[in-house]
């Protein structure tokens, strides 16, 4: 009965034929995505500039993870003007542009503006650059790039020396206007002036544009600092008032927070210089530390019972205690190493160990944390919201609590935190909010750090992280003469400059070859020398 049951049901049915129809001039798109311009700078976009160094073009991020790179020649050299319009899209935009050896040019501050984006840095004829286009608050959209740049031939001079040796010397008191263009990269505008009597000097800058937060520094001829700025997030004006000493020559630097830019007016009052002194200009002397003493806790955790082991962090713990003696000649019995798994390595042992940098740094003295291994994710860098470093006793040092316990410091000294660990961006706020304190962070609040990656290391760091490998390298360039790294010459390469040469090689290094990873520097208080 079933077999005729079935028998039946299947030949009641109506039976359908099936029918081919020829396409003709048709294309069978597959379901990747056509990515207008290559993430990577191996893949970037070639944007042609015109005779008059211009450029547009209209493109999108099809998501908030795609980036788009482009790459052009200057055809002249001067101010190229960079806008993205994303007037007609949800895109927030945040756009970083590399020079021709990859290094960090300027960037835009995404905080600052409701989405759109002007950008101005400098170019020089027949140099590559490069322009990274990539989304915050996990948005996409449509944009419209535009580059308006110097024409064929066209030169560019700068309004200030860059450099202390062919710093502007003013003779009076007054107001200087001026434009930082590249902040910290090839455009800080220094000022020089001596003092014609002993006494009292009183420096406002005060930034035109909206973009510019601005940063000021005050330091004498030997390269000692004697005045920064407070530079907080919301821009604004900078007030620094020192005393000075007749016959002697000072400096103040103009700059822009985190590489912001635009127009400033910068006004220097008292009378202790109202008429230059009758003597021949002298070359200033070479740069020394700031700072009377220095002291360093230096953590590597290494051993995890729930994680996996990072055998780097001892390397760079070494590579940290090496540098600080041989290079900057600290005395071995100012630094601190905690390294190992969770005998050695706990939240009891780390708090120990900070408030023993409390207990023996003073006023004009410098405290560094170092710390090497796991990290815990945050959602933001602009607040507290629970990343941690992750410790081999299975305990976690939030953001919250290393702000506490920094906070507590009862004396005076700088605080420098530096962080070689995934998701070590998310800590950059702690510059913020604790004063006399600056924040390195080997990558950004959303990525991971790489450890042990032996062929792209430089030479004498194979086994280290990548960051601390590169960051050491660096800074031990204080041991040549005339290091290319001592971008403004004074004889010393300072934590900000090994940064800037470690961001590039690290960026270049990952973007080439694994996710991306983006260093981050926090330095409210001025740039760091040892």
């Amino acid at each position: 009965m079933l077999t005729n049951r079935k028998k039946q049901t299947r030949s009641s049915q109506n039976i359908s034929k099936l029918q081919l129809e020829t396409l003709e001039n048709r294309v069978l798109l597959s379901n990747a995505i056509i990515d207008d311009f290559g993430s990577t700078y191996r893949t970037a976009g070639v944007a042609v500039l015109d005779d008059a160094g211009d450029y547009s073009v209209d493109s999108d991020l099809y998501s908030f993870r795609d980036r788009d790179v482009l790459t052009f020649t200057a055809v002249g050299s001067g101010q190229m003007n960079l806008t993205l319009d994303t007037s007609e899209s949800d895109l927030h935009p945040i756009v970083v542009v590399y020079n021709e050896r990859h290094r960090l040019a300027t960037f835009s501050n995404y905080r600052l503006h409701d989405g759109d984006t002007e950008l101005a840095f400098l170019v020089e004829e027949g140099k590559d650059y490069s322009i990274k286009v990539q989304s915050v608050r996990r948005t996409s959209g449509e944009y419209s790039l535009t580059l308006d740049g110097p024409e064929i031939g066209q030169l560019w001079e700068d309004d200030y020396g860059s450099k202390y040796r062919v710093a502007n010397e003013v003779i009076e008191a007054g107001v200087n206007s001026g434009q930082i263009l590249n902040a910290r990269a090839n455009d800080i505008d220094i000022i020089q002036f001596t003092a014609v009597k002993s006494g009292t000097v009183t420096a406002t800058m005060t930034p035109q544009d909206e973009a510019l937060n601005a940063v000021l520094w005050a330091r004498k001829s030997n390269g000692r600092w004697i005045g920064r700025s407070n530079s907080s997030l919301n821009g604004g004006s900078e007030t620094l008032t020192f005393d000075v000493v007749e016959g002697k020559t000072y400096y103040l630097l103009a700059d822009g927070y985190r590489r912001s830019q635009g127009q400033y007016t910068l006004e220097i009052s008292g009378d202790v210089l109202t008429e230059p002194v009758d003597s021949e200009p002298q070359e200033s002397e070479p740069a020394t530390s700031q700072y009377s003493n220095t002291y360093a806790l230096l953590i590597g955790a290494t051993e995890y019972s729930l994680l996996n082991d990072l055998d780097e962090t001892a390397v760079d713990v070494d590579l940290m205690t090496d540098t600080l003696i041989n290079t900057f000649d600290i005395v071995p019995d100012n630094i601190k190493t905690i390294v190992g798994g969770s005998e050695d390595v706990n939240y009891s042992s780390v708090y120990s160990g900070i408030k023993w940098l409390d207990s023996v740094t003073g006023e004009n003295d410098l405290a560094i944390i170092f710390y090497s291994g796991h990290g815990g994710y945050g959602k933001s860098v602009l607040k507290n919201d629970n990343e941690t470093l992750i410790l081999p006793d299975n305990t976690q040092l939030s953001e919250y609590e290393l702000t506490k316990f920094l906070a507590g410091f009862e004396k005076e000294a700088d605080k420098l935190l530096i962080l070689d660990s995934c998701y070590s961006g998310g800590f950059a706020n702690i510059a913020n909010t604790v004063d006399n304190t600056a924040v390195i962070a080997s990558s950004a609040y959303d990525q991971v750090s790489w450890g042990n990656t032996p062929s792209y290391k430089s030479s004498g760091s194979s086994d280290s992280s990548l960051f601390t490998g590169w960051f050491t390298t660096a800074l031990n360039e204080n041991r040549v003469q005339g290091s290319i790294l001592d971008n403004n010459s004074d004889g010393k390469v300072s934590f900000g400059e090994a940064f800037n040469w470690t961001d590039s090689m690290v960026n270049d290094i990952t973007g080439y070859n694994w996710n991306n990873q983006d260093p981050l520097m926090n330095i409210l208080l001025g740039d760091i020398i040892l």
